[in-house]
């Protein structure tokens, strides 16, 4: 089995967070209101940019994460030399695959990829994260507007938000972990996935 290096396991697992880009002709809005509406979507797609930085490195790349139950499908497009990733998150546990078709070995990557980033990095909490919701466990508001969470170590911060039919969707997050800053940039949502 391959490991896969520690950039390419920074930004497959940094795009997978969440993305940043601008977000195409839509109404923003501050705070999430219906976060109950939000928290009951099963299936939904994103697309976006995303960009890392730590103390020693930063990258930026796009991503596609298409959402279906409980199965997280996430692609990864980097700079030149990063590639193609695929990342599948489900009940069973995390599955990368190279831009070759190889498997990688997830949880050697997931360490290498704590190991980079300097913070652990709750990859099963994102898709929570990524609707602007609390996932299940310990967390705190640390605002009455819901834009700024803090998680498993984490500041998430909710800076942009667009709307999408009766929904109030993120549509810029940053999230902060010591040195380490996550920010995400959902360039376009749909909900019909």
């Amino acid at each position: 089995m391959q490991l896969i290096s520690p950039g390419k396991v920074l930004l497959l697992l940094s795009m997978a967070v969440m993305s940043t880009a601008c977000v195409t002709s839509s109404q923003r809005i501050t705070g999430n209101s219906n976060a109950h509406a939000v928290s009951e979507l099963r299936d939904w797609q994103a697309r976006g940019r995303v960009g890392v930085s730590t103390e020693v490195q930063s990258g930026s790349g796009g991503f596609s994460w298409q959402q279906t139950a409980g199965i997280s499908e996430i692609q990864i497009h980097g700079p030149v030399g990063v590639g193609a990733l695929s990342l599948l998150m489900d009940e069973s546990g995390v599955k990368l695959l190279g831009s070759d078709g190889t498997y990688l070995n997830a949880d050697a990557a997931l360490m290498e990829m704590q190991s980079d980033l300097g913070a652990s990095l709750p990859i099963t909490l994102l898709r929570y994260w990524m609707l602007g919701v609390e996932a299940p466990g310990e967390y705190h508001w640390l605002s009455p507007a819901r834009n700024l969470l803090e998680q498993a170590g984490w500041q998430i911060s909710y800076e942009e938000w667009v709307r999408r039919g009766e929904l109030r969707l993120p549509a810029r997050i940053q999230l902060v972990n010591g040195t380490t800053r996550i920010l995400l940039v959902v360039q376009s949502w749909d909900l019909s996935a």
